[in-house]
């Protein structure tokens, strides 16, 4: 956790907003904590002794500070190294990748607003995850935490 601190630290610093009532190390473990176990808001509020809103502000504030922080690490292959991926599937040979996507049933919200987790199509509240694979197996890009009722309008 020590080295994600480090790698967005230069970005949390530049904000001159408004205070913020958790440090840039709580920050950061309050974030993580939310991308790996998707706790919700209430949760997150109690291990860190602040607001639903403010766990919500700090989410938010988060996601561009990771995004530019940790972007380089995302390398997308170049046009031609994607043309180069054609024809390994011999059923699709001008497939370079696929996405899939899954939804995760989650217990009904308590407190947040359970529209928002309930899934129309599937019949239960989740939470879905979006991946894209190339042709060879590796992981491309994810997308985690789109709310039931996100994935029904799309």
């Amino acid at each position: 956790m020590l080295d994600v601190l480090q790698l967005v630290k230069d970005s949390f610093t530049q904000y001159n907003g408004r205070p913020h009532k958790l440090s840039q190390k709580n920050r950061v473990m309050l974030y993580i904590m939310w991308l790996r176990s998707y706790s919700s808001y209430h949760v997150l509020a109690l291990i860190f002794n602040v607001s639903v809103a403010t766990v919500q502000v700090e989410i938010n504030a988060c996601m561009p500070i990771f995004q530019r922080a940790l972007e380089s690490f995302v390398q997308w292959p170049a046009l031609n190294e994607w043309r180069g991926k054609r024809g390994i599937w011999s059923k699709l040979p001008a497939a370079v990748g696929t996405i899939d996507g899954t939804s995760v049933e989650i217990y009904r919200p308590q407190i947040e607003p359970q529209e928002l987790y309930y899934s129309g199509h599937r019949h239960y509240y989740a939470i879905h995850t979006q991946v894209i694979v190339d042709n060879e197996g590796s992981i491309c890009y994810v997308e985690s935490g789109f709310l039931g009722i996100q994935n029904d309008a799309h």
